[in-house]
């Protein structure tokens, strides 16, 4: 019991170490705030070093006494030796400013503070940082290592704790995902990021910045750890993409650095394993939007045939995923001006199934159809029917030319779409606000008609609306009882 007492004690400790740390380091970044042209290297370092500060106070603020042992004991009080050592650093470097300049009546430009404590003083003062940071490593590498350097992407951090000794293959778990750190540095949307390391976002680069600080975080994990790109992909699971934790599903960037990384290293796989891999990196990468990255994981399969063919685990193919997905301006071409007719007449080149259907026995045009609310609540537009025809007939005629030009046979395909059920109206699904008093009243439903009088006649495909009104809700009531399926 007193071993316990002790270890939740210096776990207390070096929280209040940290709060003190961070104080000091907020009374520092007002100072050079006050002081123009301070140099960014010294802003950054003071940004790092409070990084380092609250994921220690996160993970020790509520210890959890059942889980400690005594070697995790002896590493808690490694870490407040270090804490200890770190605080004694940042008071002498917050004094030696504070004692300097409290007396300069030119202080407000950064020349001037090298005037009154000389260069050879402010390296000192600087060098004093760095051993800051350095130590606050030394007692934060014992709990999350480098992962939260990572989805912050700052670089050096990563870099000073794999010199350390961090393990930069060590996984994390979350909702059923496993992450490691290259993982969190690619994931740029910021969902996992977010709900992991919470109290963090101020610390981000801005959105300018974000991509060449990704690209160096990611050359760091790589040169100076032994992370691993395909960390976590299971050989020979049918489709267990979503599940894996290798940073090429999460990837958001260029095609340049998408490229850089699937190089990085060559997995032990057989032929379809591979094959079943790379497809399932590019049906995740059609969900990964804003992004550029598709097409240079689309130009990485090697056998389309097995690309058109493939299907996850729930039944969708490729083709499933590009007509269902966020447009642009224009239904049909992505936020980043690529035409998905592109890649679809690829596809149907290579074997892919235009009637294709998924676990829920929709095709993908059924899929496409019932989810086309989503492109008007993506541009805060509200729904109209008769916009929504207009809108998207030239979508549907685009449909019709490719698979004219693929040579596919359009009798065949209305007959099978029609078997389907493609022709049955279905509810018509949409990211819908239950709190919101605009909500909309009506619950849609949509189908597809297909409309060809004789095989000579060209195939026309329209869409078809009808609506009623909502039930009003019941105390207790589910709210996908109030929608037909």
């Amino acid at each position: 019991m007193a071993e316990v007492v002790g270890v939740v004690a210096s776990g207390a400790a070096i929280v209040g170490f940290g709060c003190q740390i961070l104080e000091s380091v907020f009374k520092l970044q007002r100072t050079l705030t006050a002081i123009q042209d301070a140099p960014q290297e010294l802003k950054t370092t003071l940004e790092e070093i409070t990084i380092v500060t609250n994921v220690l106070i996160q993970c020790l603020d509520t210890p959890n006494p059942h889980a400690i042992g005594s070697r995790q004991a002896v590493a808690r009080d490694q870490a407040l030796v270090h804490c200890e050592t770190a605080c004694k650093h940042l008071f002498a470097v917050v004094s030696g400013i504070e004692n300097s300049i409290k007396d300069s009546k030119f202080r407000s430009r950064w020349y001037s503070v090298l005037a009154v404590l000389k260069a050879k003083r402010i390296a000192d003062l600087v060098a004093r940082l760095e051993r800051v940071k350095s130590t606050l490593a030394l007692a934060q590498i014992m709990h999350l290592q480098s992962h939260v350097a990572a989805a912050w992407l700052h670089p050096s951090l990563c870099k000073q704790l794999l010199e350390y000794g961090a393990d930069s293959s060590v996984s994390f778990h979350s909702d059923n995902l496993f992450w490691n750190p290259l993982g969190l540095a690619v994931e740029c949307a910021g969902y996992y990021r977010y709900h992991m390391f919470p109290g963090l976002e101020k610390y981000r680069p801005e959105p300018q910045e974000c991509r060449g600080r990704m690209r160096e975080t990611m050359r760091v994990l790589a040169e100076h750890g032994s992370v691993e790109a395909h960390q976590g992909y299971q050989p020979g699971e049918f489709g267990h993409w979503n599940q894996s934790r290798s940073a090429l599903y999460w990837f958001r960037g260029t095609s340049e650095d998408f490229s850089w990384l699937i190089k990085l290293e060559k997995p032990i796989m057989t032929a379809k394993d591979w094959d079943d891999y790379i497809a399932s990196i590019v049906l995740q990468q059609t969900e990964m939007f804003p992004n550029d990255s598709f097409p240079a994981a689309f130009n990485k399969v090697s056998n389309m045939k097995s690309l058109a063919k493939y299907k996850d685990t729930s039944g969708s193919s490729l083709l499933h995923y590009l007509l269902d997905t966020n447009f642009g301006n224009e239904p049909g071409i992505w936020l980043n001006g690529v035409d998905i007719f592109t890649f679809v007449r690829t596809l149907l080149q290579h074997g892919a199934n235009p009637t294709a259907r998924n676990n829920n026995a929709h095709t993908l045009l059924m899929k496409f159809a019932q989810h086309l609310r989503r492109y008007f609540m993506s541009h805060d537009l509200l729904f109209n029917a008769e916009a929504a025809i207009e809108l998207f007939s030239g979508f549907l005629a685009r449909w019709t030319r490719v698979l004219k030009s693929c040579k596919i046979d359009l009798g065949k395909y209305r007959s099978q779409e029609v078997e389907s059920g493609a022709e049955i109206f279905a509810h018509c699904r949409g990211f819908e606000d239950y709190s919101s008093a605009t909500v909309e009243p009506r619950i849609w439903f949509v189908r597809l008609v297909f409309e060809q009088i004789d095989t000579n006649q060209e195939l026309q495909i329209k869409l078809q609306f009808k609506s009623r009104d909502k039930d009003k809700m019941m105390p207790g009531t589910w709210l996908d009882e109030l929608a037909d399926t």
